[in-house]
């Protein structure tokens, strides 16, 4: 009778166990595999120089930086500023946007939400939805409309590109107030 009972006991503890035992994602407890690949970081300053001189500076209050081999990127989700240097390591122009993403695979930086360029030299404005900059062709363009002011002139359109340090710029559908002078 004893030996009955206890392999009745062993019995009702064995059967315990794997009824106490859940899958995961049956009762909604589990864990994504992306939300461990993702890392945090707050109060983020990152420099990007070339041959030890300092040539940009990117501020933001969070980072989350994806691991995932499959798709690795940095996210900058409450917004970044981009501060330029010159070769003698004075400030040339801040870019300011709600939101950017780096994408490290394609060597490219894509800003959206209330983008704005300003040169501290041209005292020059660019304003857009979107910006892109391209690390590999260190140049910034957009398809979107854009509006670029000037301290005499006001011009917009559709399609913009420039050099990663803003000094030549174009709008490929451009429109606004210019300034003309008569030919003497």
């Amino acid at each position: 009778m004893k030996k009955i009972f206890n392999l009745f006991f062993i019995l009702f503890l064995i059967i315990s166990m794997f009824t106490a035992c859940s899958n995961d994602a049956e009762s909604g407890q589990s864990i994504d595999k992306e939300q461990v690949a993702i890392e945090l970081a707050q109060d983020v300053q990152i420099l990007y120089s070339d041959s030890a001189v300092l040539r940009v500076k990117i501020t933001s209050d969070t980072l989350l930086h994806y691991v995932s081999i499959d798709d690795q990127r940095d996210e900058f989700p409450n917004g970044v500023r981009l501060d330029f240097f010159d070769t003698k390591q004075q400030p040339q122009s801040i870019l300011t946007s709600k939101y950017a993403i780096r994408y490290p695979s394609r060597s490219e930086v894509v800003l959206r939400d209330s983008c704005v360029w300003y040169s501290l030299e041209t005292k020059e404005t660019l304003e857009s939805t979107e910006l892109i900059w391209d690390e590999k062709l260190q140049k910034v363009y957009s398809n979107k409309f854009v509006i670029i002011t000037t301290p005499s002139e006001k011009i917009w359109g559709y399609g913009f590109e420039t050099n990663s340090n803003f000094t030549h710029w174009k709008i490929n559908v451009p429109q606004g107030h210019l300034s003309v002078q008569k030919p003497q």
